[in-house]
């Protein structure tokens, strides 16, 4: 496989996932494309007239060549639908990325699910996308969201402050943060976790960008928790997503009077799962729910920080956290008091702790 090509028909107009994904179905490769005359693209009867006169100009792979230049030297990685690291849940939508960049780590089989809602979201909106992004992350869950205002940037802090990944989807390239404000809060999501793009390094935001990335969203997550959207809000494009994926989508039930309520109350009236308890993302996971008091579900810094190096199901002792004593100036011992008390952590017969 030659990536360079790849990127070069990606970056074509008129080539889009779906042409992109016929091309691939007949049997051909990007290297196979750009080597092919004319007529022959012709023959193909997959591309219009202005594609084919971009292929054989071949001017996009000298494009190509200048980013994948960039990506190693900003440490992104570009996958292809056919990468073994290609997150396996979005491979099997109907119009995938055919290239994806990535910063930060990918996790081709996690477990996912998207947590999104408006930009402006009331007090009832942050404390519920906070608790259910809180609460994934701790049961070893990432969350996924788009890294706009409001509830999008609450649930990637939120999982971070749980200990846990987050991946944010962006309507931009990589290299042009939007919104410019959440840079802090990029770097932050690629150290604990991944932020991805179909488009190119350098894209700008455009509004046309942003249903595209909410597909991706809703492809890459085994279901999707809408928390609080108007009746145009882009988070029931996600939802309308996800239902043609075949995914699960719950709705959280609002208040009939607030206007940003009225998507997601609509989308419960026309058949989304009502997300009526925090219990309820068992039935999200398929799997108990590692839960906490309502009184205590934020963690303090040290606590997310001693957190990040405990994995699920896994006996750890306090010993094996000394060294943050050392590093972070953390009291170790105090922490793992502080967690057990908030039910985060259990106390194991042989004087070890595990999460639950």
């Amino acid at each position: 496989m030659s990536l360079r090509e790849w990127i070069a028909l990606s970056l074509i107009d008129g080539v889009g996932p779906i042409t992109f994904k016929k091309i691939l179905e007949k049997g051909l490769k990007p290297e196979t494309i750009f080597s092919l005359s004319k007529k022959e693209l012709e023959g193909t009867g997959l591309l219009r007239e202005n594609p084919i006169e971009v292929i054989i100009k071949k001017e996009t792979l000298l494009m190509a060549e200048k980013i994948i230049e960039i990506s190693e030297k900003n440490r992104i990685k570009i996958l292809t639908v056919e990468s073994p690291s290609y997150p396996l849940l979005l491979k099997h939508i109907p119009d995938p990325p055919p290239v994806l960049y990535v910063m930060g780590d990918m996790k081709p089989d996690e477990r996912c699910v998207g947590v999104v809602g408006t930009r402006t979201p009331t007090e009832y909106g942050k404390m519920v996308a906070e608790k259910i992004a809180f609460l994934l992350a701790l049961n070893g869950v990432t969350p996924v969201s788009g890294m706009a205002y409001g509830i999008d940037s609450i649930v990637h802090s939120s999982a971070m402050n749980g200990g846990g990944r987050t991946i944010a989807v962006l309507g931009s390239g990589l290299m042009r943060i939007y919104p410019p404000e959440h840079k802090n809060l990029f770097r932050r999501i690629c150290e604990n976790g991944c932020a991805l793009s179909e488009y190119p390094l350098y894209e700008e935001p455009h509004i046309s960008h942003f249903p595209q990335r909410n597909r991706i969203i809703s492809g890459i997550s085994s279901a999707v928790i809408i928390v609080e959207a108007g009746e145009k809000s882009g988070a029931l494009i996600t939802a309308k997503f996800a239902l043609e994926q075949g995914r699960e989508v719950f709705a959280v039930p609002g208040n009939i009077t607030s206007a940003m309520s009225r998507g997601t109350n609509k989308l419960i009236k026309e058949g989304a799962t009502p997300f009526t308890s925090f219990e309820d993302l068992s039935e999200v996971l398929g799997q108990p729910l590692l839960n906490l008091s309502s009184t205590k579900d934020f963690l303090t810094e040290s606590e997310s920080l001693l957190l990040k190096f405990i994995k699920n199901g896994e006996v750890f002792y306090p010993e094996d956290l000394l060294f943050l004593s050392q590093e972070k100036g953390t009291n170790v011992y105090e922490v793992l008091t502080s967690l057990e008390l908030k039910g985060i952590i259990k106390r194991t017969e042989g004087g070890g702790f595990i999460k639950g």
